[in-house]
């Protein structure tokens, strides 16, 4: 098994990268990390930095950049504590109800767009209070939060959905399938 100098110079990169963001926390990483892809392109595989930029999932960018603002404004106007409270109000007393809520206010917001570690980020400051609230168990909050936002990861319109959908697509015509009959799969 031949390993590519192309993909040793990626790793090592990576490796770079990597530590810099552990020691300066003021440099965008994101930046780095394009720039460290445009030198291994163009050095190792011959690539022009035109070539490896178009490889960049713009869409996909795009789409975490929307629901990056729109869930960080949620959070700072105070949308989603409210959200939550509603919720807790929903149940009545019956805190047998609060995990049922909890997993589907989780599913909720992880399928609408951020993707499960978003999601599980936007939603577990506000499970853990309403753990605290009621009594509940941290961890069961936790497994509930983390449950719900992998179970929905795979929405069309989370980005592990968006990927899946087009492996799926991609690969369908190779396994005799046909392309439209798979839509909204995952």
């Amino acid at each position: 098994m031949d390993i590519s100098t192309a993909a040793i110079a990626s790793m090592v990169a990576l490796a770079i990268v990597v530590i810099i963001s552990c020691v300066n926390e003021d440099l965008n990483v994101g930046f780095l990390g394009i720039g460290f892809a445009i030198i291994v392109g163009g050095a190792f595989s011959g690539m022009t930095g035109a070539k490896v930029m178009a490889s960049f999932p713009l869409s996909l960018f795009m789409i975490l950049i929307g629901v990056t603002f729109l869930f960080g404004m949620a959070q700072t106007n105070g949308t989603m504590e409210k959200l939550t409270a509603y919720s807790v109000r929903v149940c009545k007393g019956n805190t047998a109800l609060i995990p049922l809520i909890v997993y589907l206010l989780t599913t909720f917001v992880t399928t609408i767009g951020p993707g499960n570690i978003a999601g599980c980020a936007l939603m577990a400051p506000v499970a853990m209070a309403i753990a605290t609230r009621v009594g509940m168990p941290a961890f069961l909050m936790t497994l509930i939060v983390v449950g719900a936002a992998n179970g929905a990861a795979f929405s069309p319109f989370a980005p592990t959905g968006i990927i899946s959908n087009g492996i799926i697509a991609k690969m369908a015509p190779q396994l005799g399938i046909a392309a439209d009959s798979l839509n909204g799969l995952a």
